[in-house]
């Protein structure tokens, strides 16, 4: 521009204010296809955004359902764990109960033998 600027110094007035309209028209054409790139960029930046955003829902969901279906999951394990401990409970106070009457059929056995 400097160089430009010197030869529109020794051109005539018309020529220098043409001159300086053609800088100015060029320079406001690029800010112009400046701008567009710029806007452009801008939409895929925030398209790409979007997408992210839109996987990373889509995965917190994902992941939110299968917390559920494992939080189902374990209520019905621990349902079942307590269903087998009653059972082996009761198991266990039957064989007391056994193991008591064994234990008082041989003492009255071996009382009658002596």
């Amino acid at each position: 521009l400097r160089k430009e600027g010197h030869k529109i110094e020794g051109l005539a007035e018309g020529e220098r204010t043409t001159m300086k309209f053609e800088i100015e028209k060029l320079n406001n054409e690029n800010l112009e296809k400046n701008r567009k790139e710029f806007s452009e960029c801008h939409e895929r930046e925030l398209a790409a955004v979007r997408e992210q955003r839109h996987l990373k829902e889509d995965d917190f969901r994902s992941a939110m359902d299968k917390v559920h279906v494992l939080t189902e999951e374990k209520a019905v394990t621990d349902s079942e764990l307590a269903n087998l401990q009653e059972m082996l409970e009761q198991k266990q106070s039957e064989h007391g109960l056994i193991v008591g009457f064994i234990t008082c059929l041989r003492g009255e056995y071996y009382g009658a033998l002596q």
